[in-house]
This record gives C-alpha cells, structure tokens and sequence, in this order.
C-alpha cells in the first residue's frame, strides 16, 4: 500500500513539474502581442518569428526570463521596416540591438523612453533617421548608447545629460548638427553631467560652435573623446586637460584655431592625440609628459615657424609622428629617430634643411618617412634598406639624371588606429 501512495506522490511531483514547465513556456500576453506588432510593421523579419510564443518557440534573438521578454538582438539579419512604438510594451526590456540591419528606417518612436530597464540601447549601422527622441533621456539604467553609422539629424537631446549610468555614448557617423548641450545649474541638463561615461563618439557630423570650457572636469571618466570631422570653431577647452583618464583625443577636420593649450601635458595616460586639419596658430606645447603616446598629428595648422619639438624624444612609446605643414625649421635631430617604437614619419610640406641621418641607434621597427617639399641637401642612408624613404621636391634631389630611389613620390598606404564604433559585448 505504501509503495502504491510512494509511486502516486511521484507522479503527482512529475505532473506538476511538467505543468509548471509547459505553463512557463508562455510569453506574457503583452508581451507576445508587442513583439507580433514589431514584427507586422517590417516588411522582412526573422523566419522563426512564427506562432504566438515567442518565449516558448525559441523565436531568433528573444531572450526571455520568466516569461519576459528581457533582450532583442537580431544583428545583421536583413530587418527592413520601421520600429514598432509597441516595442515600449516590453518593460522587462534590458537589451535592444538591431545593428547592422540598412533596411530599418525612419525615426525611433518617441515613447522609446518608456524602456525603463534598458541598460542596451544599440543600433548601429541601420537607416533611422530623425531627431533622437527626447525620451531617451529617460532611460535611467542605460549603460550603452550606439546610435553610429545612421541618417540622424536634429541636435543632441540635453536629457541625455539625465543618463548617470551611461557609460557609452556614440552617435558617430550621422548628420546630426548644433553646439552641445551644457547644464545651465538648474533645470536643464547637459553632457557636462555624465561623470561615468568613457566615451564621446561624436565624430563625422555637423556639430558646430565652440566646445564648452564647461562640459569637461576632473570628476569625469572620459577615455575617448572624438568629435573628428565635424564643424566646430573656436579653442581648444583648457579644462579638457582636467580629464586626466584620457587616452585618445581626436579633434581633427575641424575649424578650431587659437593655441593648442598647454594643459595637455596633463593627461599622460594619452595614447593618440589628433589635432589635424584645424586653424591653431601659436606654437606647439611641450608635451614631453606624454610618454604612453602612441600617435600624434597635428598637421596642416598654420603655427608659428619652430625647430623640430626636442621633446619628442621624449615620447618613448610613440609609433606614429605626424607633423605636416606646420612651418617646421631646422634639421632633424637625429634622437628623434632613436625612438624605439618609431614606424612612421611625415614631416612634408615644412622648411626642413640640412642632412637626413638617422644615426646608428635608430628604431629597428621604422619603415617609412616622408620629408617631400622641404629644404634638404643631403642624406646619409641608413644600412636598414627596408625603410622607405621619401625625399622628392627638396634640393638633394634636385640634379637632373638617374634619380635615388627615396626622390620617388610614391604615396605609402598607412592610417591611424581605428577606435571601435560597435561592441556586440553586453555591457553588464
């Protein structure tokens, strides 16, 4: 008797057991209905996306726990269509990246701001286009913010300035346009307010105005700050100097003038520093602090005429020199070429004179430098015949006749590191 009341007990364990697990199979209805609304406003969606339990049928890029809907991400799955103002339904929503999906256009709904879970906000490469709703500053557990490589315009909301947890901001790569928001100490936010971001990716846009003295401060977090390839005028802030947890700094194809500040010294954890393409006058800062740096141009700005910066040897770690079209004078000291970790030299278009000499302590890793249009007589080769070197349209080349391989113009392929616009990692 007692064995037959053991086996029922144990059926009625493995009934409920198989009951809770099917029952837990089912999306929330609200859900469920949500993501069948995202999915009527695309023209092309998921091919698993069929029958209405998307926790329970394993639809493509749904995560769920206990029946929530808690991630969405469909990279590159050919989306086409718009995004679904329904997608503000999904309150458990923590993740939500459709990158790389060109077919999804038009603006993000304005309700977006509802997802009060979102620590993931990614959308890379896709077509939205339009203002980047107001809303979105009310996402207060937003980590990571990916808006690059779209077709948005308007201006940067100020409530973004409200997003204390951000740590990601990159709107790389659109055609957004305006100043930026700065906090006015009361009511209005500003990006001045964001201490725990790392990253400002803003570059390739049409941001213009002068960049505040305010919008950087010690308390910040910064380690990239690119707003490369946009319009901005006016100087350099002093107080980004104040941010001494910086490593790449790109401020490069821009209309900014004035001297480059001497508060650059500070940031000696900088690894690239790109001030290229801009109107600065003045002379160069010593930045012989600046020892991790990896790059550095600051070519075609019209400085003061100066000697090639002694300080440069200082920089121990520097790979990349680029220093094009900034009234340069002298000779080369030939320390400079005694950088270990020297690949690459571009000084043309300068009034550099005397005799190119490496010496014999110079960097086994050197492989190129260009020295087209200055003043050089004379060069002594190095003995490593693997480094390129270009001496076109200065006097040492100037006898008619069998021409020196280096009188050759032939451009070098090279282009700086690339800081990564997309990281499919979750932000935890």
């Amino acid at each position: 008797m007692s064995s037959r009341i053991e086996a029922l007990s144990f059926m009625l364990v493995v009934f409920f057991f198989f009951q809770r697990c099917y029952v837990s199979a089912f999306t929330n209805g609200l859900e469920a209905s949500a993501l069948r609304a995202l999915k009527n406003e695309w023209t092309r969606s998921p091919k698993s996306w069929e029958g209405s339990d998307p926790c329970g049928t394993n639809w493509v890029g749904i995560t769920c726990t206990n029946n929530r809907v808690v991630s969405i991400s469909l990279v590159n799955h050919n989306l086409e269509g718009t995004l679904s103002e329904y997608i503000s339904a999904l309150s458990e929503l923590e993740i939500l990246d459709l990158s790389f999906n060109t077919g999804l256009t038009g603006p993000l709904p304005p309700n977006i701001g509802n997802l009060k879970k979102l620590k993931n906000l990614i959308l890379v490469g896709c077509g939205f286009s339009g203002q980047i709703p107001e809303s979105v500053g009310s996402l207060e557990q937003l980590i990571k913010l990916a808006l690059n490589s779209n077709k948005f315009n308007g201006t940067i909301p100020a409530s973004v300035g409200r997003l204390s947890k951000l740590d990601w901001f990159d709107i790389d790569d659109n055609r957004i346009e305006g100043e930026l928001p700065i906090s006015n100490g009361t009511s209005s936010p500003g990006l001045d307010m964001l201490l725990q971001t790392q990253h400002f990716h803003f570059g390739k846009n049409k941001l213009s105005g002068d960049i505040p003295e305010k919008l950087f401060s010690s308390n910040m977090k910064l380690i990239h700050v690119l707003f490369n390839d946009n319009q901005f005028t006016g100087k350099i802030p002093k107080s980004l100097g104040l941010v001494t947890t910086m490593l790449v700094i790109r401020l490069d194809t821009n209309r900014l003038s004035g001297d480059i500040p001497p508060s650059l010294n500070n940031l000696t954890r900088l690894d690239q520093l790109h001030l290229a393409n801009n109107k600065f006058t003045g002379s160069l800062p010593n930045l012989a602090s600046l020892t991790v740096l990896d790059e550095i141009d600051v070519s075609n700005n019209t400085l003061e005429f100066s000697l090639v910066p002694s300080w440069i040897s200082s920089l121990r770690n520097l790979s990349t020199l680029k220093m094009e079209g900034i009234q340069l004078i002298g000779s080369i000291p030939i320390s400079l070429f005694s950088l270990i970790r020297l690949q690459y030299v571009n000084l043309k278009r300068n009034r550099i004179n005397g005799t190119l000499e490496f010496g014999t302590n110079y960097s086994k890793q050197l492989k190129f430098v260009d020295l087209r249009y200055n003043n050089i007589t004379g060069y002594k080769q190095a003995a490593n015949e693997r480094i390129q070197v270009i001496l076109a349209n200065n006097p040492v080349c100037g006898e008619v006749g069998n021409m020196p391989s280096f009188c050759s113009a032939i451009q070098h392929q090279s282009s700086f590191s690339i800081i990564p616009i997309y990281n499919v990692d979750s932000v935890a």
